[in-house]
């Protein structure tokens, strides 16, 4: 076990569902590996909650400012997640670990959604969404994604890469797959040439589906339909789903709200599912050749966008 970072007790190892993190009991902090906090904060409310208080610090312990990562040495430097300004935490910059401090869970959970908060006695409450709403979005506040020069993760909210430097356009909100609820990559199947300006393509990666964001479908819809047969097969030979979950309804990845279903074309039978407020599109595996012979056989999609 590694050194805490505040107290320099042994740290204690500790399983929170399906994770495995490691905690102090003097100083009452806990140690996240890259990308484990975002995946507690899926966990839901209450998860983060109990989370706090595995590790209860002694009474009287004394800690310092100057934090070391318990797995690389090197010092943690301070940051915000944008979706919970004013609680400070400390990473690593090499190993991206996150050391959370006494009592930062627990603030954590107070911001997820579902967090109580006090109105006045004649102000209605507003009614929670259901269990993989709230889930979705309480991942949303940690959520990483990856930098399409070099892959690496990064926060949502960066501006530019930690470790390339590339610079990130922002993304709205961590975006999770409509279909599987699985994050989506915004790097197309690796295939480089594929050039829709400034309008954003993400696929998942488990299901094979693609989220094409408004002004993006015109863009794609040019391409050569063997070009787009080429980049759906390669999204097909690597999604690992191998079926389509066809129960749930599809929630949109920026809006969080239930997309519609739209017949595409006045007589095909293809219905493609968009989003009522941002227009972006979702298109599950294979829909996406479909869409581009519907376009041509009508001609649909002159003035569409």
């Amino acid at each position: 076990m590694g050194a805490c970072p505040r107290c320099s007790a042994t740290l204690r190892e500790q399983t929170v569902g399906r994770l495995v993190v490691e905690g102090c009991d003097q100083c009452g902090g806990v140690w996240f590996e890259v990308n484990e906090l975002g995946v507690l904060a899926q966990a839901g409310k209450p998860t983060v909650g109990w989370a706090e208080q595995l590790f209860e610090p002694a009474t009287g312990q004394l800690v310092t400012d100057e934090a070391l990562c318990p797995k690389c040495g090197v010092g943690l430097y301070k940051f915000e997640f944008k979706h919970t300004p004013g609680i400070e935490l400390d990473a690593c910059p090499r190993c991206r670990g996150i050391w959370v401090d006494d009592r930062e869970l627990e603030a954590i959970a107070g911001r997820m959604p579902g967090a109580t908060e006090r109105r006045g006695s004649g102000e209605p409450q507003a009614q929670p969404r259901d269990p993989r709403e709230r889930a979705r979005a309480a991942a949303g506040l940690l959520q990483q994604f990856p930098c399409p020069a070099c892959g690496e993760g990064n926060p949502t909210s960066a501006l530019g890469c930690w470790k390339c430097g590339a610079a990130l356009r922002g993304r709205r909100g961590a975006m999770f797959c409509p279909r599987c609820d699985g994050p989506l990559c915004c790097k197309p199947a690796d295939l480089s040439d594929l050039d829709v300006g400034d309008a954003r393509i993400d696929h998942c990666e488990d299901c094979g589906g693609v989220w094409v964001d408004l002004g993006a479908l015109t863009a794609v819809m040019a391409l050569p339909a063997t070009f787009l047969e080429q980049w759906q097969a390669r999204l097909l030979a690597a999604a690992r789903a191998a079926a389509i979950d066809r129960v749930h309804r599809l929630l949109c990845p920026i809006c969080q709200i239930p997309l519609e279903e739209q017949l595409f074309g006045e007589k095909s039978e293809l219905y493609i599912d968009r989003c009522t407020a941002c227009q972006g599109t979702w298109l599950d595996r294979g829909e996406l050749i479909l869409v581009k012979r519907v376009s041509i056989r009508q001609d649909v999609w002159r003035g569409r966008e």
